[in-house]
């Protein structure tokens, strides 16, 4: 072995091991709880609902970096307990490493306040039932003050400029419009999760949504729109002690993003994204594949059989019996999917008159990308599509068909007397007869050309050996 010299060694010089100071620790914890204003919005939202209010109002600026303040007419706290709240790991809800395995709030950990307060100039004011006045503190700089002041009872909490002092996590905040629009998507589930609660966002002194306490489906109508209520079939099935309760939306309301999708689990946002693909795998082939269900959602579980400290945010949650979740929310969907004509066959007959296409799908969703005018490409001759439509009668009886008469017999007397008038998205082709209109899926009538050239072939004996 060679000889290095010296200098191709390096002495690493390690540090001494140091506590570090309260100060740093709520940063860097602040860097798992807060990511973004978002994040903020929920603690807060989240406090409010265990503190039992009836009223939340969420006011933000500049996308919350200027601003976030929440109002609520919970319970409200002491002077004591305001002063602790910001305490790192102070919290009111659990005591006990049994109550962790069985929690009941949407808050537990007792980082949050004190985490927002690291990152932020923080304030709050407060008062409960039997305090004579209420509380005012303010922390900024680790420094804290505390008096009294008038107030009814509940909370107020404001965060200004938030991560002032870690320009870093500031450089790395998307646009205001960015960030209000994850605000927005969050204040909307709660929304959804909690109709009994008046809700109220406002951005820049302005009101943005404000919801009076519903019951569900009037929540769904206020908050999807009325479109997508209407198109909602409702849930409440109990499996294995699983409850599953809220709404999934009909075949044709589906999208082509997961946006309108809603999953709580007792109550609590969450992304559980096996459970989604349960979901979307019991629709079967009732919508495409690239398209994505609606629904909103809750799973009721034995809080003993979930784990909500698995995130440090708490948007996922670890099952003790995953495989008999999955089962059992596959099946709710399944069955209540199955109670449902979702798709009604009809006949020919019923058609009186050709209806213009843009009329009939005047009334389906906007998402879904149709055009009113068809883009016909002649794909197929004339002679090619009757003569693939002139099957005989014994094999259709093996094909199975969406659309059929009531006297089959009739069929033969409508060959010739076809004519075809365009195309849907390179899928469907639109035929007139003459008792009314057809749509032969493209696909499939290529196969049946195809099958009719060799059967043709074969009977006049030019079918070569392979």
């Amino acid at each position: 072995m060679n000889k290095r010299s010296d200098k191709t060694f390096r002495t690493i010089h390690m540090n001494k091991i140091k506590l570090l100071s309260p100060d740093l620790i709520n940063q860097i914890a602040a860097g798992e709880v807060v990511e973004r204003p978002a994040s903020v919005v929920k603690e807060l939202v989240e406090n409010s609902i265990d503190a039992g209010a009836t009223n939340i109002t969420v006011e933000i600026e500049n996308g919350g970096l200027n601003l976030i303040r929440i109002v609520d007419n919970g319970c409200g706290m002491s002077r004591e307990d305001a002063g602790k709240s910001i305490l790192q790991h102070a919290t009111s809800k659990i005591s006990s490493q049994d109550d962790l395995f069985n929690i009941k709030s949407l808050g537990f950990r007792g980082e949050a306040l004190a985490s927002i307060a690291a990152v932020s100039e923080f304030s709050l004011i407060t008062k409960d039932e039997e305090s004579l006045a209420g509380t005012n503190l303010e922390f900024k700089n680790n420094e804290q003050t505390i008096n009294d002041i008038g107030c009814s009872r509940g909370t107020t909490i404001v965060v200004n400029n938030l991560f002032y002092n870690i320009p870093a996590r500031r450089k790395y905040l998307k646009t205001t419009v960015t960030e209000f629009g994850h605000i927005v998507d969050l204040f909307l589930s709660y929304c959804l999760a909690y109709p009994q609660i008046n809700w109220k966002l406002m951005h820049h002194g302005k009101p943005v949504y404000q919801f009076q306490a519903s019951i569900d489906v009037q929540r769904v109508s206020d908050v999807l729109g009325r479109e997508i209520a209407d198109n909602l079939l409702p849930i409440d099935i109990k499996l294995n002690e699983i409850h599953l309760s809220g709404f999934i939306g009909k075949p044709q309301i589906a999208r082509n993003n997961r946006k309108i999708q809603y999953l709580f689990i007792n109550n609590r946002p969450v992304n559980e994204f096996i459970v989604a693909k349960q979901i979307k795998d019991a629709f079967g082939q009732l919508i495409p594949r690239d398209l994505y269900p609606v629904y909103i959602l809750n799973l009721k579980i034995n809080n003993e059989k979930i784990d909500v400290n698995v995130h440090p945010r708490k948007l996922e949650v670890r099952f003790s019996e995953p495989q008999i979740i999955y089962r059992t929310v596959y099946q709710a969907v399944a069955m209540t999917l199955d109670e449902q004509d979702l798709v009604k066959s009809v006949k020919v007959d019923d058609f009186k008159r050709f209806v213009p296409v843009s009329e009939v799908l005047s009334t389906r969703q906007d998402s879904i990308p149709v055009s009113t005018k068809f883009n016909y490409q002649p794909r197929f001759s004339q002679s090619n599509l009757n003569s693939a439509m002139n099957f005989n009668r014994e094999v259709a009886q093996d094909i199975p068909v969406v659309i059929r008469t009531q006297e089959q017999s009739n069929e033969s007397s409508l060959v010739g007397q076809r004519k075809v008038i365009g195309q849907i998205q390179n899928s469907y082709i639109v035929v007139e007869t003459a008792e009314g209109m057809k749509i032969y899926d493209q696909h499939a009538t290529s196969e049946r050309i195809q099958y009719e050239k060799i059967k043709k072939q074969w009977e006049i004996g030019k079918l070569g050996s392979q």
